[in-house]
């Protein structure tokens, strides 16, 4: 059974802690929460309110399939609590006038076997009225995206950052709205672009009370203004010496969000004109004024690329060549580095052990208090929270560094916290100076237009099962020096996103089709069974696993250049029997879901052990299941050979002739 959500790494619930500890392997899986394949609208054309289906009273969790439940009469058992409620339509509407409850569409007898694999439905655009509108048009709800270019930047810099703009809005979508914003040491300029002669509209510095007004334009009525902006913006920029300060930037725009506007879907007692999700985009040509002086010692291999995950490194642009697919992260395979395992520092002539450790792209606490600016946690945890602010508001925060020179004071690993949390990629370093930047830049762009928006994550699992949120084990440090392994991993889940206070949900700012986590999960001692019902007595509960995602996207609308901005759920469940044993749980592995789990896992190791360190971690680890791999068919043959010769025994006086004399 495939889910196009959730990919467990093995598609059995061990029945024991001691089961799943035999074999040795993760009780984890592998989250996309937009990949495409295998997703049924559950009707033909667009897709079913999540009105029309039952939900269970207790835990919340919508059944639109029988894979969740047990139908009863008038009533349901839900696999996911263990506990009964009544799926008839008074019943259901009382507890759930926010899904807009009509009881024309409502189905409270689902069919026979019911739908499979994932399905989604439609939502209301606003839950705290009654109107029950399940869509808008994108014009009046569009998507927000704000382009923040650097005051003090070079030329060269401009030349290449304002043509490559130019080109971009000339394909961005008619229904996206854009603001233009110039960003320097002291001031933040926005630039009104719905003028025919573009001008700076508002200037904001940190010792003015009053926050600027963003204006926004639509591609559709002001394209030309918006590229006659971007070239005007050329005469302000000047070669001058001054950093902008990151936390303040974002926070100016993110508190004009506030104050006008509200997202779609999300709950919000805020009055003010809906829209569907934004983006700040980023382009900067200078290290953020958060970032001190570099340390002790000095990275002398600093070079282009992402360096915000454990020291990984793609060359830009390289990650959207497809001509080599194994399976693998793109970023590692079309690495360019002198060795693919141990980066660029790493020198294959080189025969000490000593030597193969040394790597300063590393990103741990030595090397981050050595060769990188000099962050404290402070700033870390203040990047963090504001990540969860635009998250909360369907907001994210890219960020691309255009320059002539790589320095690890561009501090990559260090803004990709706030990056990831508002769900968005990692920052990018982009060499100027390299042929086709120009063509690099425009596909890195395009990679994080505005598309999909306010993600709303869920994981429900049978009794007996939880997600394991328990946090990273860290070593202290008494130097002061950082860890970053405590920011890559929320309440459970590693990768992008952010843990909300309520259990087992997670939020994203913003998401894209390729994005992927990992969840850890974990079992209790007390798997719960089976359910009385009365007039029934005990019935089996089936262990299940289900995703839910909510997301705002744009589609197209019924006629011709019509775009509708509309508020979906993804919603998957799985049922994952308990094995027998631990040879069951080797035979139902998704070896794909696991090395990708094994990728984010290797990654926290690498934030505390080095690149160099993972690969003899990896290995031990391999070894071990190999280990356990042996030891569980043993233990299976000692169990069978008496049964198999027992049956051969039998076999043989059955089948036993004797010929006549």
């Amino acid at each position: 059974e495939r889910c196009s959500i959730v990919r467990p790494v093995c598609n059995r619930l061990p029945d024991s802690v001691d089961t799943w500890e035999d074999s040795n392997l993760p009780l984890s899986c592998v989250l996309t929460p937009l990949q495409s394949s295998h997703v049924d609208t559950a009707c033909e054309g667009r897709p079913k309110p999540l009105a029309s289906i039952p939900k269970c009273l207790h835990c919340g969790a919508p059944h639109p399939t029988l894979k969740s439940h047990y139908p009863l009469y008038g009533s349901l058992l839900c696999h996911l609590c263990g506990k009964t409620c009544s799926r008839t339509f008074a019943d259901q509407a009382y507890q759930r006038a926010e899904d807009g409850m009509d009881e024309s569409i409502f189905r409270s007898q689902m069919p026979e076997g019911g739908f499979g694999g994932t399905l989604d439905f439609s939502l209301p655009i606003d839950r705290k009225t009654s109107d029950n509108i399940t869509e808008l048009n994108a014009m009046n709800c569009p998507p927000l995206w704000w382009i923040v270019v650097e005051g003090s930047s070079s030329r060269s810099y401009w030349n290449t950052v304002g043509r490559t703009l130019q080109n971009v809005v000339a394909d961005l979508p008619k229904y996206v709205h854009v603001g233009l914003a110039v960003a320097s040491e002291k001031t933040l300029s926005i630039w009104n672009v719905q003028s025919p002669v573009p001008f700076v509209h508002h200037h904001y510095d940190s010792k003015s009370n009053q926050y600027p007004e963003v204006i926004f334009a639509d591609v559709r009525t002001y394209q030309s203004h918006l590229q006659t902006a971007l070239r005007a913006m050329s005469d302000s920029i000047a070669n001058t010496e001054g950093n902008l300060k990151m936390i303040q930037t974002v926070d100016v725009l993110l508190d004009q969000l506030l104050r006008d506007g509200k997202p779609v879907g999300l709950s919000s007692s805020r009055d003010g004109r809906l829209y569907a999700g934004g983006r700040i985009l980023m382009i900067l040509n200078r290290p953020p004024q958060e970032f001190k002086a570099v340390g002790k010692g000095k990275c002398s291999n600093a070079r282009f690329g992402d360096g915000g995950q454990g020291g990984a490194c793609f060359e830009p642009g390289s990650r959207f060549v497809t001509e080599k697919s194994s399976g693998m992260p793109s970023d590692i395979l079309n690495c360019t580095d002198s060795d693919p395992e141990m980066g660029a520092s790493y020198n294959k002539q080189q025969t000490s052990t000593k030597e193969k450790r040394i790597n300063n792209d590393d990103l741990t606490s030595s090397n981050l208090k050595n060769h990188y600016p000099q962050v404290s946690k402070t700033v870390l945890q203040r990047f963090e929270k504001l990540g969860r602010s635009c998250a909360s508001v369907a907001l994210g925060v890219d960020v691309i560094f255009c320059t002539e020179e790589p320095s690890p004071m561009f501090g990559l690993p260090f803004l990709n916290v706030l990056c990831k949390t508002t769900g968005a990629p990692g920052p990018v370093l982009i060499n100027l100076s390299k042929n086709g930047v120009a063509t690099n830049l425009k596909q890195e762009i395009q990679s994080r237009l505005p598309a999909f928006f306010g993600g709303l994550l869920k994981i429900r699992l049978s009794p007996g099962f939880k997600v394991d949120t328990s946090p990273v084990a860290q070593t202290q440090k008494k130097d002061g020096s950082l860890d970053l392994s405590c920011f890559y991993v929320d309440k459970g889940i590693m990768g992008p996103g952010a843990s909300m206070e309520q259990d087992e949900l997670w939020q994203l700012g913003v998401c894209d089709p390729l994005q992927s986590m990992s969840l850890d999960l974990e079992v209790t001692n007390k798997i719960q069974r089976f359910a009385f019902v009365d007039g029934m007595g005990e019935i089996a509960l089936k262990p299940c696993l289900q995703a839910c995602f909510e997301y705002t996207t744009v589609v197209p609308g019924s006629k011709r250049d019509e775009f509708m901005t509309v508020r979906r759920i993804r919603i998957c469940t799985l049922q994952m029997p308990m094995p027998k044993s631990v040879e069951d749980l080797y035979a139902a592995l998704d070896l794909e879901a696991l090395s990708i789990v094994l990728m984010h896992k290797l990654n926290i190791s690498a934030f505390s052990e080095g690149l160099s360190e993972v690969q003899d971690i990896g290995k031990d680890w391999l070894k071990d299941v190999m280990v356990c791999a042996y030891k569980s068919a043993e233990n299976t043959q000692k169990r069978e050979q008496p049964r198999v010769q027992n049956g051969l025994k039998e076999k043989m006086e059955v089948g036993t002739f004797y010929a006549p004399n």
